[in-house]
């Protein structure tokens, strides 16, 4: 009986730890998306600013 609880607790520990791997990569992913998204909304604000002030120059 030990050694199954032996077995238990490392596939647990596994899989913990596989666990902790997958959240870090959507993290990183999550991060990786927000700056993405940042970066098209300023490239988009911009150039609807450009559209601005070229309408108030006619």
């Amino acid at each position: 009986m030990p050694l199954l609880l032996e077995k238990a607790q490392t596939a647990w520990t596994e899989m913990r730890e596989s666990c902790e791997i997958v959240l870090e990569i959507e993290k990183e992913g999550l991060k990786l998306l927000q700056s993405e998204t940042e970066r098209s909304c300023c490239l988009v604000m911009n150039r609807l600013l450009r559209r601005k002030d070229q309408e108030v120059f006619r």
